[in-house]
């Protein structure tokens, strides 16, 4: 789930949560948002869930969330996806410029909660593999 809050100049804060009963492995946000660099938004406990945060200005990001530096993952509340370059299937959240500083809003429109996520990890060395949570 990625939720939006703007920060009053023009810039937007995205917090990523994901259930920690999804990840167990140390783990980042990778994405255009921070040029598709490993660790730089890692993933940190933060009660049930893990989060991460990364400010951006208004656009159409793509992202995933890398496992061990080795493994992919999909964000399953993203509300929109977009084909990758390699062939597999990127989140992706869009950051409107007119996001209201006073209101912070949650972009995820279905009605599930994050331990309903099925995560997919995905080794970049091999076919795809699925995670039980």
């Amino acid at each position: 789930m990625v939720i939006l809050c703007s920060l009053g100049d023009g810039r937007t804060e995205l917090r990523f949560l994901i259930a920690r009963s999804s990840v167990d492995c140390v783990a980042s946000v990778v994405g255009d948002f921070n040029n598709w660099q490993p660790g730089a938004t890692p993933l940190v406990a933060d009660g049930e869930e893990w989060s991460a945060t990364a400010v951006c200005d208004a656009g159409r990001y793509e992202y995933r969330i890398l496992c061990d530096g080795c493994g992919w993952m999909d964000d399953w509340s993203a509300t929109e996806w977009s084909e990758g370059p390699h062939g597999v299937w990127n989140a992706v959240v869009v950051v409107d410029a007119t996001v209201d500083a006073d209101a912070p809003f949650d972009i995820d429109l279905r009605e599930e909660t994050l331990d309903e996520q099925h995560d997919r990890v995905i080794d970049v060395r091999g076919p795809a593999v699925v995670a039980t949570g």
